[in-house]
This record gives structure tokens, sequence and C-alpha cells, in this order.
């Protein structure tokens, strides 16, 4: 054991320095476990290319023997990384925390995946021979899915906090203004899962039926042709406005600066415990948000729990009109509390990671006995 301070090979196909969320919040997630006493040595892991599988497994084994790790960390997607972190912590003696952040064989954008029987074997090798299992809270599964698919040891799996927000970065971060009222959306679009058009339905029905005040709609992410089609059918030209997708620091300003934050989850039954990390962000900017979202969905009962946006039907316009005309006007309560926010902080998940860590290890505040 390293008895200078604990150390975790994270490995994972991103590096601290690209950009993104995930690379974002695994800089934050070495800051606040650094402060705990463990540092955060990152196994970067290129593309899957056969040919390069086992060089790039012997290159992690040698770097958790040079730098004598005390336990090896494998975040799934892609799967690989669990077959990697299962060979790397078995040769280099140490143990195995498996972390997953999407489900491995349930999601429907692998149904139809050739090597889904691939997916399952590696899931299943994950759950056997890890020495311990974290899953975070918000991801599309049934909340005892591990200990009812696999049969494994009682506290094995744990699930963790939500993903959370940087609240230093955002504490630190200014706030973009905006001469007039102004509603964002930020992240991407999935066809035929979660696509705007229910929303630009919403907001022609806000235009004729409320006649408001100049506003402004803001897309930040994939926007495609089809729904710059859709706008322009709907007369929408001069409410919308398109940017490309900008790095975290920047569009945390944005979000803090708009008036209200838009989140869209489509209607699949699938998706309905999802809790994406978009949401820790507009929690974050502690600005309202109008989530267009079944009211059965988890993220739904999440906002409304809390207080901290209004629920909207995807499949009713006028009803998204309604709610947008409500938080523009101020007439629904909203809860923007340091309190109510603090829950859904990163440092509270990986506080939550560093007590596993220690247990692993048989330490105490990230220090050797």
């Amino acid at each position: 054991m390293n008895t200078d301070g604990q150390k975790v090979l994270l490995l994972s196909d991103h590096r601290f320095s690209d950009p993104g969320g995930r690379a974002e919040r695994f800089r934050t997630r070495a800051k606040h476990l650094e402060e705990c006493g463990w540092q955060v040595e990152l196994g970067y892991v290129s593309e899957p290319y056969v040919l390069r599988f086992p060089i790039e497994v012997i290159r992690l084994v040698r770097k958790a023997r040079r730098e004598k790790v005390d336990v090896v960390n494998s975040v799934n997607h892609p799967f690989h990384l669990h077959v990697i972190g299962f060979i790397v912590a078995l040769v280099a003696g140490v143990p195995w925390l498996v972390e997953f952040r999407d489900p491995m064989v349930t999601h429907p954008d692998i149904e139809d995946d050739v090597l889904l029987p691939l997916r399952r074997f590696v899931e299943w090798l994950s759950v056997h021979f890890s020495d311990k299992v974290v899953w975070g809270d918000g991801i599309q599964i049934p909340d005892n899915y591990y200990e009812e698919t696999y049969a494994i040891p009682e506290g094995k799996v744990t699930r963790l906090p939500f993903a959370g927000y940087n609240a230093e970065a955002f504490e630190s971060a200014s706030t973009r203004q905006y001469s007039r009222f102004t509603v964002t959306y930020a992240g991407s679009f999935y066809e035929g899962w979660i696509e705007p058009y229910e929303f630009l339905a919403g907001i022609e029905q806000y235009v004729a039926q409320y006649d408001p005040e100049p506003f402004t709609v803001q897309f930040y992410g994939d926007w495609s042709s089809e729904y710059q089609r859709e706008v322009e059918k709907r007369g929408l030209e001069k409410y919308i406005k398109v940017h490309d997708f900008v790095p975290h620091d920047e569009i945390i300003p944005v979000l803090k600066g708009s008036d209200v934050l838009v989140y869209l989850s489509g209607t699949k039954t699938w998706n309905q415990q999802n809790v994406p990390s978009k949401i820790m962000d507009y929690i974050g900017a502690k600005r309202p948000i109008l989530s267009i979202s079944p009211e059965e969905f988890r993220v739904s009962k999440l906002i409304e729990e809390h207080q901290f946006g209004i629920v909207s039907d995807p499949t009713d316009p006028e009803d998204i009109a309604d709610k947008l005309h409500a938080l523009r006007r101020g007439e629904r309560r909203f809860s923007s509390t340091e309190g109510d926010a603090d829950d859904f902080t990163r440092r509270k998940k990986n506080k939550q990671l560093v007590s596993i860590l220690n247990e692993m290890v048989g330490t105490e505040n990230g220090h050797a006995n």
C-alpha cells in the first residue's frame, strides 16, 4: 500500500484537459478527492481498436505499478473500460472499484447493438469480480437493478448521490446580462427521442395566446436543419437564437443570466428514471426550470418537490405556453435558496466516494492506518 497518501487510478476515455462535461466533472472530482487525501491518477484510454487493446492494458498496468496506486476505478461508457479495469487491478494486485455512469445493457440505444451479448458479459464480470460497485443516482435503471439481476453480497453496491454541480465554478462565474426575457436550452438532442418540436409548438402557442413583449429563446447545442425548418414553418425566426456547443465554463454565465432554463425529457417510458447532469447545472444556476416532461418522470418529481421550477405536459402546447407565461409573470413559487441547492453539489457526491475508497483500503480520512 502507498503510505504517502492514497492514489486511485481513474480509467477514462477523456483527458482532464478535454472540453465537455465529463472531463470537467473528472477535474472537479480530482480536486475534491485531493482535499481528502486521495490523489487521482488519470489512466487515459484511447479508442477501443482491437490491436491497441493489449498495448493499453500493458501501459496502464505499468502505470499502476509505477505510481503505486491503491485502487483502480473504471467508469463505463465505453463499456470496454471495465475490462481494462479488471485486468489492471488483477495484475497490479489492488482493489477494483466499478462505477456505472450509464446503463450498460438496459439502455434502448443499444438494444440492437451486435455487441449486446458482450456487454452483458462485461456487466456480469464487473459486478461479480469487482471489490465494490457504485452507480450514479439519476441514470435509467431501477433502484435495485444490480442486486436483483445478480446474486451478490449485501452492501457491495452503493448508489451515489446525483452527479451534482460544481458549486465553486458557479460561485466564481460572472452572469450574462440580457436586455429582454431570455429562455435557454443547453444540451444535445436525440433523433426520435428528445427533440424540440413540442417546445416550438408551445412557443408558437405562447405568442398567439399572450402576445408577449419581445423575448428570446436560445439553444446551445446540436441544432439541425430540420429544427430550423420547423422554426420557419411556425414563424418563430425573430424569437429563436441558435448557438454551437461552448465549453462548460462559458455556458455557466449564460445559465445564470437566463430567466428560464428548459429541460426536455421526451416521452419514452425507458427514460422515466433519468435525471441528467444538465439538471444539476440548472440547479446550480439558481434559475427557474421549465421541465417539459411527464409528471410521473423522476425529473418532474425532483423539480416539483424542491420547487426548482415548474413541470409542463410535453404533449400539450397550450400547457407549455401557460407554464412559460406563469414563469415570466412570477406566478409560480421558485426556491433558489442556498440550502436547497447545497444538496446537489458535486462535493457531496465526491465526499461519499472518498468514504468508499477509504473503506476499500482500510483507511480513515484518506491516510493509512
